[in-house]
């Protein structure tokens, strides 16, 4: 079993770029997602963007329990022109 404060540095590193990552792909889709008429189109890309936000929520919490909090709180809630969540 693996000990989050016992993380590396090359691991935490590798969690902060993926949180980089993720932030990017949930503005670029955000701003998609504003420039999109097709409801279908938009209804997938908010599924997209809700996506990311789960996986930096999720890589944000790992940094957390490796002590890390704080250190690469990226991003917020990003809002969700649906209103729906994702399914």
């Amino acid at each position: 079993m693996h000990h989050f404060n016992q993380m590396s540095q090359y691991e935490k590193l590798s969690i902060s770029d993926l949180l980089k990552q993720e932030n990017l792909c949930a503005k670029k889709l955000s701003a998609y997602v504003n420039q999109v008429q097709d409801p279908q189109i938009r209804s997938a890309l908010s599924q997209y963007q809700n996506l990311c936000q789960q996986h930096m929520n999720m890589l944000n919490n790992l940094m957390q329990q490796a002590g890390q909090a704080g250190a690469q709180q990226v991003g917020g809630s990003m809002p969700n022109p649906t209103g729906g969540p994702m399914t």
